[in-house]
C-alpha cells in the first residue's frame, strides 16, 4: 500500500513538464506580430521588419522600418556609450552594412518618396513607447538624434537634383516621383 502511495505522490514529478512556449523566431513569425512587440524588443527587430518588409516588395515600409530602427538603436548607443565595442556598436555596424546598405540604395531611387519614408519613421517613433530605451529617461538622447534624422531629411530635399544626378552617373536608377 505504501509503495502504491509513493508511486502516485512521485508520478507527477517524474512526468515531463510541459514545454515552455519557446520565443518565436523573429525572421518567423508574423510579420503583424513582430510589429506589435517591437517597441519592447532591442533595436534590431526593427531591421528585421525592414529586411522581411523588403524581401515581400513592401520597400516604403522597409525603409520606415529601417530608419526607426536607426534612430532607436542610435539612442540605445548614445545612453550606453560604454557598451564593448565589439557588442552592440558592431552588430549595429553589420546590420547597416548587410540589411540597411540595400534597403538605402533602392531609396535613394527617389528622393520624395525616401524623405517621406524618413518622415513616417519619426512620426511612428513619436507616436510609439520604446520599452527597450525609454523615452523618459533619454530625452537629450532623443532630441539629438531626431535632431539628426529632421537634419538629413532637410539635406536630401536640398539635394534631390545632385542625388539624382549622382545616382546616374554611377548607374544607379532614379524611380520617378
Amino acid at each position: 500500500m505504501l509503495r502504491i502511495a509513493l508511486t502516485a505522490l512521485l508520478a507527477p514529478l517524474l512526468m515531463p513538464l510541459p514545454a515552455q512556449a519557446a520565443p518565436q523566431d523573429p525572421m518567423t513569425m508574423p510579420i503583424e506580430k513582430l510589429e506589435d512587440i517591437a517597441p519592447d524588443q532591442h533595436p534590431s527587430a526593427y531591421f528585421i521588419l525592414a529586411r522581411r518588409a523588403f524581401e515581400a516588395g513592401k520597400k516604403d515600409a522597409a525603409v520606415r522600418w529601417l530608419y526607426v530602427g536607426q534612430l532607436r538603436w542610435r539612442v540605445y548607443l548614445k545612453a550606453n556609450p560604454d557598451l564593448p565595442p565589439d557588442g552592440d556598436p558592431a552588430l549595429f555596424a553589420s546590420m547597416m552594412e548587410t540589411i540597411g546598405r540595400p534597403i538605402n540604395e533602392w531609396a535613394g531611387g527617389n528622393v520624395g518618396q525616401w524623405t517621406q519614408s524618413l518622415q513616417a519613421a519619426l512620426d511612428w517613433d513619436a507616436e510609439h513607447p520604446n520599452g527597450f530605451t525609454p523615452k523618459a529617461e533619454h530625452k537629450a538622447e532623443y532630441a539629438s538624434v531626431r535632431s539628426g534624422l529632421s537634419d538629413f531629411i532637410a539635406t536630401l530635399r536640398e539635394q534631390r537634383d545632385s542625388i539624382a544626378r549622382s545616382r546616374a552617373e554611377n548607374s544607379l536608377i532614379n524611380r520617378a516621383d
